[in-house]
């Protein structure tokens, strides 16, 4: 029985992981560089 349960709690760990990262919304991330001009560059 105890062979079994480690598999289940790393499963559920992982599991509950990335259940909570489909609760953030990725548009909403803060950036420093939203409302900035973009840098100057040249292309050859």
């Amino acid at each position: 029985m105890k062979r079994f349960l480690l598999p289940l709690i790393v499963f559920a760990a992982l599991v509950a992981l990335l259940a909570s990262g489909l609760r953030h919304d990725p548009r909403k991330l803060p950036s420093a560089l939203v409302g900035q001009p973009a840098p100057a560059f040249d292309l050859p």
